[in-house]
């Protein structure tokens, strides 16, 4: 039996080749998935470490930035510190440092916060860590730190010592030059009177020595009778008694019934005038403020107006009067004035004008409230006739501090410290009567004193008579006990370090790690202003 011979493509062999195929493809398959499987593992340790190496920088820049805070501070409580206009930089390492910058403020500050007014006392300190790739320099991490840290007020700059012996001796005038220093009715200086000119009481009126004499001692009546104390000068009085006439020391001293104390002649003035200032610091180191140029800004009258200081742009509200200076009605000047230049005066002309010193905060342990003077005038501080004024605060003329002649209604309330060169209490016309006058009217009260109806009392005869009122209203007071007034001429920063310290003391306020959004002093004063 003939057998035919098989195909080639039997499909036995067809079977076997298929799979053979199968197998080539799985193993290209499993070549394939092993490779992915590959790539992605060395895709995802590269990105690992991409990661790590992120992270490392973050953290290199946030400890730098860390670095740039701790030696900022270092700096602040140094008195090497170069201030806020100063920088620092350092570099950690060759691929790692840190810049810090100052300014005056805290930028969280708003006008309506109850603690605005610290402001000027407050430091802002920015510290930017950064650190680099070493293979790609241009790829950098960055770190930001902002710490606001406020002054601790420890200690005021120092006082001449002539100023300091004023002070103890709690005078409420302070005469220096050798003038005569007249004091006429119804003025009246209340505390202890520093006087080195010849003083005279009452000169000008009453013209008859009799009823001059019996004036002055029915106000000592008066007081002494609990009826008030109307008496021109309180006293004590120190003054050279080689400069008055003995009939003016028994005057003061058994008529008035002041205590007299004999002192060296002198004519020294007890501070350095500050002349040509024009802007101040708070601390060594801390921002300069520019003294407003009040004529530049509103002329030589100031009127309707009220000065008060700004805790951004004039902190202890020091003003400038560059030359004559008239406060004319409604004028209220919370701070101080300086006065130089061509007849640098304060003239006193309107009603309702009020000079208001500004009080420091106190001192860190301490409940000693200083003041600034309210004025410090180059050459004359003048009230004028029909003035209505008030004075709280030190007054330093380095010519006179006078009360010009007047109408009966020219007041001024003075409350603090007058010093002076010269010293001028000037009366009232209208009680500048003839000698004839004044004895009729005291023949007058003689013949009524006696009455039942009558007035045992001068004074309050003369007031009944003719309008002479015998309570002052040109009158120069202490000030409150709680205040001291204190000297500062304003070419030397306010606050220094304090003795026992090697630099001024910070406390810190706020910390911020890497704001998110970064407000600097300069943006939040712009604000401010816009606001």
């Amino acid at each position: 039996m003939n057998q035919q011979p098989q195909s080639r493509c039997s499909p036995l062999r067809t079977a076997r080749a298929w799979r053979k195929g199968m197998t080539v493809i799985v193993v290209l398959g499993v070549i394939s998935i092993t490779l992915a499987l590959s790539y992605a593992m060395l895709r995802s340790q590269v990105t690992a470490v991409e990661i790590q190496s992120n992270l490392d920088r973050a953290n290199s820049s946030r400890q730098a930035a860390y670095a740039g805070i701790s030696a900022a501070l270092r700096a602040l409580h140094n008195n090497s510190w170069g201030g806020v206009d100063s920088s620092l930089s350092q570099d950690l390492s060759d691929h790692q440092w840190y810049e810090v910058s100052y300014e005056t403020g805290d930028p969280t500050l708003t006008g309506s916060d109850p603690e605005f007014a610290e402001f000027p006392f407050r430091v802002t300190v920015h510290s930017i860590g950064y650190a680099e790739d070493p293979s790609q320099p241009e790829v950098r991490a960055s770190y930001r730190v902002r710490v606001v840290v406020e002054l601790v007020r420890k200690q005021l700059n120092s006082e001449p010592t002539a100023w300091s012996s004023l002070r103890s001796n709690k005078f409420t005038t302070y005469q220096w030059g050798g003038s005569g220093l007249p004091v006429e009715f119804p003025v009246r200086v209340e505390g202890p009177m520093y006087v080195q000119g010849a003083l005279t009481l009452a000169y000008d009126y009453p013209i008859d020595p009799l009823s001059r004499t019996r004036y002055l001692d029915d106000l000592t009546r008066m007081k002494n009778a609990g009826e008030g104390d109307f008496r021109p000068l309180t006293g004590p009085i120190f003054t050279p008694f080689v400069k008055q006439l003995s009939a003016t020391l028994t005057l003061l001293g058994t008529s008035q019934q002041i205590t007299l104390q004999d002192i060296p002649t002198a004519t020294s003035a007890p501070v350095t005038y500050p002349n040509m200032i024009t802007s101040y610091q708070l601390y060594p180191g801390g921002k300069s403020y520019n003294m407003p140029n009040l004529q530049a800004i509103y002329g030589p009258t100031l009127s309707n107006l009220t000065l008060d200081s700004d805790p951004i742009a004039n902190p202890l509200g020091v003003f400038l009067g560059q030359g004559c200076l008239t406060l004319a009605d409604n004028v209220t000047v919370n701070g101080t004035i300086l006065t130089w230049g061509v007849e640098p005066d304060i003239r006193i002309k309107g009603v309702n004008v009020a000079l208001q010193a500004k009080t420091l905060p106190k001192l860190a342990d301490s409940e000693v409230a200083y003041q600034l003077p309210a004025a410090i005038v180059k050459d004359d501080f003048h009230v004028y006739s029909g003035a209505d004024c008030k004075v709280r605060g030190a007054v330093l003329a380095w010519d006179d501090f006078s009360f010009l002649l007047g109408d009966a209604g020219t007041k001024c309330d003075f409350q603090g410290r007058a010093v002076a060169n010269r010293m001028n209490f000037l009366g009232r016309p209208t009680w500048d009567l003839s000698m004839l006058t004044w004895q009729n009217d005291l023949v007058a009260f003689n013949l009524q004193k006696d009455s039942s109806s009558g007035t045992s009392y001068f004074p309050k005869f003369l007031k009944s008579r003719r309008g002479m009122n015998y309570e002052p209203l040109l009158t120069v007071k202490p000030a409150a006990a709680e205040i001291v007034h204190y000297w500062h001429n304003f070419s030397q920063p306010l606050y220094v370090a304090h003795p026992d310290d090697p630099g001024l003391q910070w406390n810190l306020i706020d910390w911020a790690d890497n704001p998110k959004t970064k407000v600097t002093v300069a943006e939040a004063v712009a604000a401010l202003t816009n606001n």
